[in-house]
Parts: C-alpha cells; structure tokens; sequence
C-alpha cells in the first residue's frame, strides 16, 4: 500500500512539470479568499511580491508536506500553498508576482515549513516593460485588490438659488441654473429621452412660487408615525404658446398633490425646440384657462420632479492613506462617534475590495467615479504609475461602455495599492485631481456625514439615527 502511495505521489509530480503553460492566463487572479480554510487562519494578510520558482519534487514522496512553488522575496523565500491544486501556478513559474495572503509557519512530521497561503495573485510588470509612455519611470504600484463602489450620488439635488424659473438654451446655462456639471444626462433621464442637444433643443423650468412644507400631526388612536412634510401643491406647465413677435408664453399652474405624494421641491421641466426670443411665464389661476395669445407649441417632452432640479455629478478621483481621513476632520462629534463612523467605511471598503481587512497607513485606497453617465457603464483603473522622481503617482482609468442599460449611473471602481505619500494625479484628468498628504478643507461641508473633496464621494443617503446604528457609549 505504501510503495503504491509513494508511486501515486511520484506521477503526480511528474505531472505538475509537464503541464502546459497557458498563453492566456489572466494577469490577475482570485485564489483561496473565500475558502473557509483561509478565512479561518489567523494572522493578517500581507503583500508579498517576489519571482515564483518551482520546487523540484525529486525526493518528495510519501505522506509529508510537499508545496510545489516558492516566491523568491528580496530577504527570505517562501513555500506558496496551493490547497491542493497543484497546476493552479504552474503559467507564472519565472513570473514576478505580487501575492496578498498570509504567512504560515507550521512544522509536519519534523519539517519546518515556512508558507504564503494566497487569497489573490497578479503578475508584476518588470521595470524595463512598464516605462512611462512619457519619458520612463518606475515600476507599476502592484494593485493588490480591486472592487466596484456603489457608494457613490448620481445626481445632486440642487441648491437653493432662490430662483422661480429657469430658460436653458446651453450646457452653461445648465450648469449655472443647476450650480453643478455641464452634462444633462440626469435631466435626460427625467425626461426619458437619449439625449438633449442644446444646438436644437432648449429647456424650460418652473418653480413657480415659494410653497411651505405643510406636516401633520398624529391623530387619536394613531400608532403609525406621520407621513414626511410636504409642499402642498405641484407645479404644471400647461401650455406654452409662440406669439407673434417670435415670444414664448409659458403659462403653468399649481394643482394639489395627489394623497400619498411627497413633495419637497416641486418644479415642472419641458423639453422643447430651440428659440432665441424672449420667454414669458404667466401662472393659470381659478379654473377657467386664459384666452390663447398665440400658436400652441408642440413640446418634445416633460416632467414633474418632486424634489427640484438635479445636476450631474462630475468625474472625481480620491485617495484613503491613514482610517482618520475616513471622516472629515471638521466633524464634530464624541470620539465614539468618530470610531464608529470609521469603522463603518472601513466595513464598506474591505466589502468592495473583497478583503478581509484593510491595513490603511502600510496600504492605500485609491479610487475613481466617472461622474453622471447615460446607462449603466463601468470604470476601469488599469494601472497605477510612479514617475521617475518618485514623487508624483499617476492613477491611469478608463469608462467601459459595456451596458447602455437603464440610467442614469455613476461608476466607479476602487482598488487598493502600496501607500504613497506623493501628489496623486489621475489620467484622463479630474477637475479636483492633484493630491498631497493632508485634507482639501476648501470645501463646505452640507452634512454631518459628507467627506472632504479629496475623500469619498457621500453615501447615496444620509445615515441613520445615532441610536440605530449602536453608536451610544
């Protein structure tokens, strides 16, 4: 039975150095992180980055611990553990890799094994094939895991301009009604319509009147909680007309909401063709309608938003070196607060990046939100790049534009590197890229909640109550 076993063990190493090198073999591999066996061995996870070596089997047989591979590190070498899948390595023998696991030391039948249990790989790219395309530079910052944020707003509600009525004839016009981004394809979106070319089309908004938020109280008996406060009534466009001298008449109206509807902001939007006169608004009171002055003009689209204009969000980068930057440091709170809050990010960070735990100040967090798209698109950092001086740090992304499902979207991708204390620059470039050590505070803060520019974009809602979330001593 023995002499069968050891036979056994002899063909299947055999095997493990005929097995062919695959052409296609990902750069970028998930290994053992969701094995239960990984999850449950203690010790953090490290980096480890070094050339993988085959292990010759000669004299390895029987019933002992044999691993197949070694990574060969600058100070020391390690055995890499495959779980039992002996080929999983095999296409990067001779490869410089980087490996995120755990290093193991354990001792079977008198022999020391000193071993990197791995959760993901990725191949390195040797210094003499990563030059930057502008002049050289060092090799890639290993991007150790990566991960999709959905944490991020796709529109941002507009904020109070005071103003009753908006004409938008262009993307600046736009930007300036909305104080937010030049692309309309959140407004798009509400219209349910592609596009707006602003070369054809323009736009007419209607707030119409300052209305107060009417709440209610709880009657006898009432153990429900009351509905939200509400503007009382909506705002319609109900007719626009062309007069003679080329004039537009947009006649519009306030009518009451419909029993459960909530409204904070109420403002009617109409898609129409594009003039240059002068627009008119005149509001319809009582019931009977006004004498038409003009031709009845035959609008592209509308619609009714409750909660008021909304911008587009622009593309932004942002970087997480140290867990205080987490949470902005002009919050003011209890110090239990703050550590819940952190701890809170750091959960949705390891979430998406698909690890177990974050190790913030040896590591850093880089991420990308391509701003407000149409449909549902994707963002990709495809590398991480260090210039020659060492000093400037350069996060290379693209959009993928795989889905144009329903939108609007905003995308954005996450992934974790070696921390770097330089400027971070991004490429395409973002408007509010160029980041050093310490905060951006040249921002308002519109929220207990809201980051620094340079820190993530805020949640899609504000948090729960502080009691919800057990953040009481």
């Amino acid at each position: 039975m023995q002499s069968t076993a050891i036979r056994i063990s002899i063909v299947l190493a055999a095997l493990l150095f005929t097995y062919p090198v695959l052409a296609d073999q990902p750069e970028e591999i998930e290994l053992f992180a969701k094995e239960d066996w990984y999850k449950g061995q203690d010790g953090k996870e490290g980096l480890f980055e070094g050339e993988l070596q085959a292990i010759d089997p000669k004299g390895k047989v029987g019933f002992g611990r044999f691993n197949p591979y070694r990574l060969v590190m600058a100070k020391q070498s390690r055995e890499v553990y495959v779980g039992g899948k002996p080929d999983i390595l095999k296409p990067y023998i001779g490869k410089r890799i980087a490996i995120l696991g755990k290093a193991v030391d354990m001792e079977v039948e008198g022999e020391e094994h000193h071993e990197i249990w791995p959760a993901k790989l990725k191949v390195v790219a040797k210094e003499a094939d990563s030059k930057d395309k502008t002049g050289g530079g060092k090799a890639d910052a290993v991007i150790v895991a990566r991960g999709a944020w959905p944490h991020t707003e796709v529109t941002r509600p507009t904020l109070g301009s005071g103003d009753l009525f908006w004409i938008v004839r262009s993307a600046d016009d736009w930007a300036k009604a909305t104080a937010g981004a030049k692309t309309s394809f959140a407004l798009a979106g509400a219209l349910q319509v592609k596009e707006i070319d602003f070369a054809k089309q323009m736009v007419v908004a209607v707030r119409g009147a300052s209305q107060p938020m009417v709440g209610f109280g709880i009657g006898p008996g009432q153990t429900a909680p009351p509905p939200p406060p509400s503007a009382p009534s909506r705002v319609v466009i109900e007719r626009i007309e062309t007069l003679e001298s080329g004039a537009l008449r947009v006649l519009w109206k306030l009518e009451p909401r419909g029993k459960d509807e909530v409204l904070t902001a109420p403002v009617a939007v109409t898609l129409l063709p594009r003039t240059t006169g002068e627009v008119k608004f005149e509001q319809v009171k009582g019931k009977d309608a006004p004498a038409a002055q003009g031709t009845e003009l035959k609008t592209l689209a509308s619609a009714s938003l409750p909660d008021g204009l909304s911008s587009d969000v622009p593309a932004r980068g942002w970087v997480v070196r140290r867990e205080d930057e987490l949470v902005d440091s002009r919050m003011r709170a209890p110090s239990h607060v703050i550590e819940k809050m952190i701890q809170v990010q750091l959960a949705l960070y390891a979430k998406a990046l698909g690890v177990e735990k974050l190790a913030l100040g040896r590591q850093m967090i880089v991420g990308v939100a391509a701003g407000t798209q149409p449909g549902k698109r994707t963002v990709r950092i495809d590398r991480v790049a260090i210039d020659t001086t060492g000093k400037v740090m350069t996060v290379h992304w693209k959009l993928a534009h795989e889905d144009n499902g329903d939108g609007p979207s905003n995308p954005s991708e996450v992934v974790l590197v070696d921390t770097f204390e330089g400027e971070v620059k991004f490429d395409p470039a973002i408007a509010d890229e160029g980041r050093k050590t310490g905060r951006d505070k040249s921002r308002q803060l519109p929220s207990a909640w809201r980051r620094a520019s340079k820190l993530p974009p805020p949640l899609p809602q504000e948090p729960p109550e502080i009691d919800r979330l057990n953040l009481r001593p």
